[in-house]
């Protein structure tokens, strides 16, 4: 799968409530729709406590199933517990392409890596300051926390007309870094590589890559962005409004 996941698939959403704010849960539910069909979505945590209200409010409205785990001693998370032994569960049962767990709690590193090693796509969603140990753990790892802003804009604002932005990205050592590890991995002898490709291993490379952190809705808005990349479209077989997307770094 690429950054810009294509066709539908079944997956289970999974969410720690007791590690993630809900305030996070509309975009976190704009993002899931864009992946897929969550054809089951649960909510772990102890709804006995008063910090709880804020998501009881939500449950509805998203469908979410709540599951009740009773803090019963200190220093035991009955929560984390309940949510691994489901998502084992759900495994088992064969019916899902993939999983989304919602949490910023490293503690489900090793979930994320088990349910990678059964052939399943894992995506993590979580705060801005989710463990760098989960976000490795992930096939792909979306931050919902809202992007930090910055004294100058790193892209221009599109045009009226939908045009790509005329601003060089503003990127640093460590993302050049990455972008020339995914293509020279990637790239054939002419030098061009398939967008598809591309986003596939800058995603195995770092599943916490988004080109949203540059103002980019999708991957290919962010290669059309002058300074790094040639870009060429071909048409899709007969359809003349679809197009396999090439790139070529621009030494």
């Amino acid at each position: 799968m690429s950054l810009e996941l294509r066709g539908r698939s079944r997956f289970a959403v999974l969410i720690d409530a007791e590690n993630i704010s809900a305030r996070r849960v509309k975009p976190l539910f704009g993002e899931v729709a864009k992946l897929g069909t969550a054809t089951a979505k649960r909510i772990y945590g102890d709804w006995t406590r008063p910090q709880m209200a804020q998501w009881r409010n939500v449950l509805h409205e998203y469908a979410i199933v709540p599951v009740q785990q009773f803090r019963l001693s200190a220093g035991r998370n009955r929560v984390d517990c309940a949510l691994i032994v489901d998502a084992m569960d759900l495994l088992h049962a064969g019916r899902f392409d993939g999983f989304r767990i919602v949490s910023s709690d490293s503690d489900f590193t090793r979930l994320a890596s088990r349910l990678r090693e059964s052939g399943l796509f894992v995506y993590g969603f979580g705060e801005a300051t989710t463990p760098e140990a989960f976000i490795k753990s992930c096939d792909a790892f979306i931050s919902l926390a809202p992007p930090e802003p910055s004294p100058e804009p790193t892209l221009a604002p599109s045009s009226s007309n939908g045009a790509a932005p005329t601003t060089r990205l503003a990127l640093g050592e460590d993302e050049l870094a990455l972008l020339r590890a995914a293509y020279r991995a990637v790239a054939g002898e002419d030098g061009w590589v398939d967008l598809a490709l591309f986003g596939d291993r800058i995603q195995k490379l770092s599943p916490a890559f988004s080109p949203r952190a540059f103002g980019c809705g999708k991957l290919s808005q962010f290669v059309e962005t002058p300074g790094f990349f040639e870009v060429k479209k071909t048409a899709s077989g007969k359809n003349s409004s679809s197009f396999v997307w090439h790139v070529k770094w621009m030494e």
